[in-house]
């Protein structure tokens, strides 16, 4: 159908191939740099089997995006006869599992969120129990301080100078760490859902101008 509906089928096609090439080669890179951040958390004593998992899957559906794109560019503008219907399997799958995984990684925040304040109240216990500035109670500090900036809030209370946290908090009013966590946990899990199911979105799209259009 395509070809007998002319170029601006084929450009549909292409901007539609370009945008999947594009989102699965940031999936891709972003998986490839939890991976190799991966020991950063293991360090600390964190379960890092579902980040694990989590960067397996980004990768090797970013992989199979990339290469479904520059295919359908090859196929369409080439007009070579491969069908691409072979794919449309493939991608209802990995649709699928993009909403299973996403659905399951809603459900597994409670977990990430236990795993997140424990980190980091060990790094509050180090840089709190510690006098001497030893490696372990500058790493605390340093985590601390990007922690409080980024999370704009100070220690378990919220209050800096009863806890002795003023060096690793900005000056102003602040709400407590534990507090923080939990409220920015639960958004980003309905963010991380939104992205696994726009992108089964995505991928569905695909499958229709796969099976139906080529």
């Amino acid at each position: 159908m395509c070809k007998e509906e002319g170029c601006c089928c084929n450009c549909m096609f292409t901007v539609l191939s370009v945008i999947f090439k594009a989102v699965g080669t940031g999936f891709a890179s972003f998986g490839g740099w939890m991976k190799k951040n991966a020991n950063s958390l293991e360090n600390v004593g964190l379960n890092i089997s579902l980040f694990n998992m989590f960067a397996g899957i980004l990768i090797f559906q970013g992989s199979v995006m990339v290469a479904m794109g520059t295919v359908g560019i090859y196929r369409i503008w080439k007009q070579k006869g491969i069908s691409l219907k072979m794919f449309c399997i493939p991608l209802a799958i990995m649709a699928l599992v993009d909403v299973v995984f996403g659905v399951y990684l809603y459900f597994k925040c409670p977990e990430l969120k236990t795993a997140v304040l424990k980190f980091y109240t060990s790094m509050y216990d180090q840089f709190k129990g510690v006098d001497t500035k030893d490696v372990a109670t500058v790493l605390a500090a340093g985590a601390l301080k990007v922690t409080h900036t980024v999370l704009f809030c100070c220690g378990l209370k919220g209050k800096p100078e009863e806890e002795g946290l003023q060096a690793v908090c900005q000056p102003g009013i602040m709400g407590s760490c534990r507090d923080a966590i939990n409220y920015y946990s639960d958004i980003l899990a309905w963010c991380v859902l939104g992205i696994f199911l726009a992108t089964a979105v995505l991928l569905v799209r695909k499958t229709i101008y796969f099976c139906w259009f080529c």
